[in-house]
Order: C-alpha cells, then structure tokens, then sequence
C-alpha cells in the first residue's frame, strides 16, 4: 500500500484514519474513555475545610498540652475517605531548648488520638522538632502535612498540640503576628501513582 504524505499545517482525523491500538511506555496502563487503571474514580475530593489563628499562646510543661485555638473540623461523607491534614504553625522557643508540636484527631467529641506519636511509635516526639542554638530565638514556620484514615461518617476535630523539653521553659506557639492555618480535605477517591523506574 502506497503511503500518503501529510504536509505542513495539514490535520489528521483521528475519529476515521486511525486504526489499531497505541503501544505503552514505560509499562504504564492503557487510557480510553476516561479510564485509568480501570476506573473512572481516579481521585475526588470532596469537600474543604479552613481554620486559622493570630495571637502567642505558651506552655511551660515538658508534656503535650493542647491548643483548641486552632481547630479544624469535617464531617466525612463516606467510612472509606481519607481525610488530608494540612497544618502551617508558627512556633518559638528560647536559646539552648527544645520544643515539639503535634496534632490530634477527636472522633464526634470522642477521647482524642495524637497522631504524630501513635504513627511514628514515639511517646516523645511528634511531627515538629524545633530546637534553638546559642543566641537564637527559633522563630519558626511549620509545615505538617498527614494523609489520614479516619474511617467515620462522624464529625471529626483536629487540633495541635505542643511541650517544651524542659519543664519549666516555655514554648510558644502561633507566635510572631503570623498566620497560622489548618486545612481539612476530604479525599473521596485515589490512586497510586508510580514514579522512577
């Protein structure tokens, strides 16, 4: 068959010239129809929640105390979402200490979950470790971000929370006339995407 060919500028109509199946690279899955991985469900979000503070709040205890100054709170539309937990917090603590911040998870005003500990298996530490050196005031801004599987249709309250190493030496939190924000997103459907070789 003589082949035909195609000048500059000219369009190919792809609905009637075109024939047979596109081959895939990499190993990736095939895309018709709106169809990735088999599924047309390849990531929803459902609806967003915002919250945000100004103004010092401080704690001298070297165990985690909470701060409901900053609440976020959402409502999951289905057991099966995943709730994405996004929180900019900005902390202070004096030269040579040492401050941790975290955040918890109360389930429709149910007993609270500390994430951070309970996910990493630390009954110290949390997701914020900000300690100041000689002469520095550690001013500093925070980012936790925590894909979560609540597994409820309840309402759901997340809050921060925070110690100072150091009994007696005070950590500051939602300092410095910054803004500080929490932000509650509820992912309804998803997929993996793969990356690299």
């Amino acid at each position: 068959m003589a082949l035909t060919r195609i000048g500059l500028n000219q369009s190919i109509n792809l609905t009637s010239n075109v024939t047979g199946t596109l081959p895939i690279a990499n190993g990736g899955t095939n895309l018709s129809s709106g169809f990735i991985n088999g599924t047309t469900a390849v990531g929803k979000t459902g609806q967003i929640t915002q919250a945000f503070r100004r103004g010092e709040v401080t704690t001298t205890s070297n165990s985690f105390q909470d701060f409901t100054q900053l609440t976020g709170t959402i409502t999951p539309t289905a057991t099966s979402s995943k709730i994405l937990v996004q929180i900019e917090i900005t902390s202070h603590i004096a030269a040579t200490y040492v401050q941790f911040i975290d955040f918890k998870r109360s389930i429709s005003g149910g007993s609270a979950t500390q994430i951070g500990t309970s996910t990493d298996g630390s009954a110290t530490q949390g997701f914020v470790y900000n300690k100041s050196l000689s002469g520095d005031l550690a001013y500093r801004r925070h980012a936790i971000t925590f894909l979560d599987s609540p597994s409820t249709t309840s309402e759901i309250t997340y809050y921060p929370v925070m110690k100072s190493e150091t009994n007696g030496q005070t950590a500051y939190i939602f300092n410095n006339g910054n803004l500080s924000t929490i932000q509650l997103m509820e992912i309804l459907a998803w997929f993996i995407l793969k990356t690299g070789k």
